[in-house]
């Protein structure tokens, strides 16, 4: 009768651990899964490989991490840059064709219309062709325009101080 008591005792005993070991073990040998909140999972960063490589050295690991979203960020601009460009290239053809239809005397778009007034609208900061296709001038060229008005308007007060002393 001891033996079976003795059986009975260890089949309880292994009963009773077993759910502990096994919850003890995790999901795998070794790893680990993201941290669970309410809203789902939570990122770990000193779960992450490049965490436990440069763990010695916290200095080198924010490099590494600067290092990483810098390049995250200029792929981000050179994308954005990309689809400006694309867009910009789509709004050049889109006028090119609006102009192409009113130099046939075709009904053209009511926005290209909108655009055409805002360009004359906006007089003297655009190119002085009266091209409103050529876009604003360059800031050298209004700089240069200030320049000459200035130098004129000095040489005119410097010949009018001289008359005035003259009298």
């Amino acid at each position: 009768m001891s033996r079976l008591r003795v059986r009975l005792v260890v089949v309880t005993v292994v009963m009773i651990a077993l759910p502990g070991l096994a919850l003890a073990r995790g999901r795998g040998y070794g790893k680990v899964g993201p941290a669970m909140s309410i809203y789902g999972p939570v990122y770990n960063p000193v779960a992450s490989p490049e965490y436990r490589l440069w763990a010695s050295n916290p200095a080198a690991y924010e490099q590494l991490m600067m290092r990483s979203q810098q390049q995250y960020m200029m792929k981000r601009q050179q994308a954005y840059m990309k689809q400006m460009k694309a867009q910009k290239q789509q709004f050049d053809k889109w006028v090119k064709t609006q102009k192409a239809r009113k130099d046939k005397g075709l009904a053209t778009d009511p926005m290209y219309d909108q655009y055409l007034r805002v360009q004359e609208a906006s007089g003297p900061a655009f190119a002085p062709d009266g091209d409103p296709a050529a876009g604003p001038r360059r800031p050298a060229a209004r700089k240069a325009a200030t320049r000459k008005g200035a130098s004129k308007n000095a040489a005119a007060k410097t010949a009018a101080a001289k008359k005035s002393e003259d009298s």
